[in-house]
């Protein structure tokens, strides 16, 4: 009888680690957001972004996809994988640098730590193999390096400006230049007194953010830049 419970115990703790595992959603693929803070921040109200605004485009965050759904989310991966800060002390100069907040109202910690509890953590519970919280970051951080979207776009002779605009078409065409022609970015705006104007440059990797895919095989998320002539406004 003794050995009959043991047995049943045994099985239920390995159908409740096959939950936990089977609990964690999956995701086919990364998007790496670059924000540009003065389109993130123009016509913003005093005081909502940070003094002096950085004019580089910076690391929004690295974000678990699906090509047929939204955006996956982290609530059971969090709970398997929480965020500790400890582990960014070594991190903080290179995010500084590469992933700082724009917003007053959150710190950089703050905002480091709002990215993985929403984007992070799914990659340290579903990578395959998976992130830690340590990579995950350091791969954010190792992308921005390598995609400088700044100088990417000033290479195509696009330069932000006082009331500045390309059309999509150049936009695209200069990013493509870095991450390869059949590889379509996706291109973000806010609606501005301008009219839409760049916010960020989302370049989509594959599982493991290595590999550069089309942004176009997503059916979901789509360009918010919706001026009829293509126009985007590309603010200093």
């Amino acid at each position: 009888m003794k050995n009959s419970n043991f047995i049943i115990l045994l099985s239920v703790y390995a159908l409740v680690q096959v939950l936990n595992v089977s609990n964690a959603e999956p995701y086919e693929y990364m998007q790496f957001v670059l924000q540009y803070p003065p389109g993130v921040c123009y016509d913003q109200s005093k005081g909502h972004c940070i003094s002096p605004l950085p004019t580089k485009f910076h690391v929004h965050g690295i974000w678990p996809s699906n090509f047929s759904n939204t955006l996956v989310r982290c609530g059971h991966a969090l709970r398997n994988n929480p965020f500790h800060k400890v582990q960014m002390t070594p991190l903080q100069t290179d995010l500084g640098n590469s992933w700082p907040s724009v917003l007053t109202q959150n710190n950089n910690m703050q905002f480091w730590e709002h990215e993985y509890r929403e984007h992070g953590a799914c990659a340290v519970e579903s990578g395959v193999p998976p992130f830690t919280q340590r990579s995950y970051f350091e791969k954010g951080h190792q992308l921005w390096n390598q995609y400088d979207i700044l100088a990417v776009l000033r290479q195509s002779g696009i330069k932000p400006g006082t009331a500045t605009s390309y059309t999509m078409t150049q936009l695209v065409t200069a990013i493509q230049k870095k991450i390869g022609s059949n590889n379509t970015p996706l291109i973000m705006c806010r609606r501005t007194a301008l009219g839409y104007t760049l916010k960020e440059v989302i370049i989509c990797l594959d599982h493991q953010a290595t590999n550069v895919i089309s942004c176009a095989l997503n059916n979901i998320r789509k360009t918010d830049c919706r001026d009829p002539s293509g126009k985007v406004y590309y603010v200093a």
